[in-house]
């Protein structure tokens, strides 16, 4: 049977755990509440402070490779033992999972976030694959109309910047990393989630040992995103790939409590599913009228705490004109079928029970809430069962599609 332990420490820390007895496979993961947007902040003095851009993720290949026992990679591979760490825009994570050694590891795990080996100033080593990878992103087509879009879409919200460039990388010195860390990696800004078959009370006791003090409290700025777009529209020219249509959905939060951002994202995903899944009217019309044979890509990223939500479909057609009209008269005419709803709804029933069996995966769950929405939540069956048809018509009818930039990949430039 599982337990769940949720607690903030005196320090600030706020620990995570499910205590469950019959796995075998146990894991650990710490959060840092900073990534690759984090390029400012408010200091002590109440200043802006200016963050060198790519630094976050300098930080997790730093602490990995140099860690007081090493490579800490290396070592966990070495024994069988899976391990990574990420950075994404707005966190840098830590993690592992074994069928053994846990608390060995666990420990390991702490010490690498909380207790760097700054000693070693030759960082040169670790400069030299960012930059590669860097170089290989100027390369990447897709990075680059990537890149081109999030210019004209976003305002004050930073894209994809996760890397930095190749002159901040070659700049960046030991003392920028110490400084970073010092401001971010604070206990109150970590989040510590576990899961194991072991006492979560034993747990909680080395935890406590391992954490000495707290490290300061950082103030991030939050990048309140504008509604605007740049461009309505955006013509990219690439002779290789298949055309497509892109509408991308500029909707804004303003107003909204984070529980109705979380519903709102709830219903955003019987939206995608009912009207413009293989099986909605929108995809039949366009493949019986030979505008495109392939699926349709849709996606939604809530921006809770910057205040907007981005709603996308793409299309891959040459009929551009055909297929956006499409698009937009169905959302304009959005068909709410109780069927369609009450089947996709035991769809997520079905993903919901087996969540339960996989260790790790209820945790991710509880993470997303905590960091998208300000939710000390976990979605339970009764969450999934409450979710209706009137409500969705609710939420989905406040929100205006007459926003959007539409970006049209085309083979060759037309001629003028």
């Amino acid at each position: 049977m599982k337990k769940t332990y949720n607690k903030v420490l005196e320090n600030g820390l706020r620990v995570y755990i499910v205590e469950n007895k019959k796995k075998n496979r146990c894991g650990a993961k710490i959060v840092i509440r900073a990534g690759g947007h984090n390029i400012s902040y408010i200091g002590k003095n109440g200043g802006k402070k200016e963050i060198k851009q790519g630094i976050a993720h300098f930080l997790e290949h730093y602490l990995i490779e140099k860690s007081i026992y090493g490579n800490l990679g290396e070592y966990f591979w070495g024994e069988s033992m899976a391990f990574n760490g990420l950075t994404f825009q707005d966190r840098t994570e830590f993690y592992f999972s074994t069928v053994h050694d846990f608390k060995d590891a666990l420990i390991r795990l702490i010490r690498l976030v909380n207790k760097p080996n700054f000693t070693d100033v030759d960082i040169e080593d670790i400069k030299k694959p960012i930059i590669e990878e860097i170089k290989s992103n100027l390369d990447n087509v897709h990075r680059q109309e990537s890149k081109m879009v999030d210019n004209v879409y976003y305002d004050t919200f930073p894209g994809d910047i996760i890397l930095g460039d190749i002159e901040t990388i070659e700049d960046l010195t030991i003392d920028d990393l110490k400084e970073f860390h010092k401001e971010f990696y604070g206990t109150n800004n970590q989040i510590l989630s576990i899961v194991s078959k072991y006492d979560a009370n034993e747990l909680l006791q080395l935890i406590n040992e391992e954490y000495d003090g707290n490290n300061g409290d950082i103030q991030t700025n939050e990048y309140l995103e504008p509604i605007r777009i740049k461009e309505r529209e955006l013509t990219i020219i690439n002779p290789k790939e298949n055309e497509y249509l892109w509408l991308i959905f500029k909707i804004s939060l303003e107003g909204y409590s984070n529980w109705e951002a979380y519903m709102l994202e709830n219903y955003f995903y019987f939206l995608e599913k009912s009207s413009f899944g293989t099986d909605s009217k929108l995809f039949k019309n366009l493949r019986n009228n030979n505008h495109t044979i392939y699926a349709i890509d849709t996606r939604t990223d809530l921006h809770w705490k910057n205040k907007f939500a981005s709603f996308s479909v793409r299309i891959y057609t040459s009929d551009f004109d055909k297929a956006q009209n499409m698009v937009l008269d169905t959302l304009r005419n959005i068909e709410y079928d109780e069927e369609t709803f009450n089947l996709l709804k035991n769809n997520l029933i079905i993903t919901y029970i087996n969540r339960q069996e996989r260790n790790g995966v209820q945790n991710d769950a509880w993470l997303y809430n905590y960091l998208s929405f300000d939710l000390d939540y976990l979605d339970d069956l009764e969450d999934i069962k409450k979710l209706n048809l009137d409500e969705m018509k609710k939420y989905i009818e406040k929100i205006d599609f007459t926003n959007y930039l539409s970006v049209r990949r085309i083979k060759k430039e037309e001629n003028v």
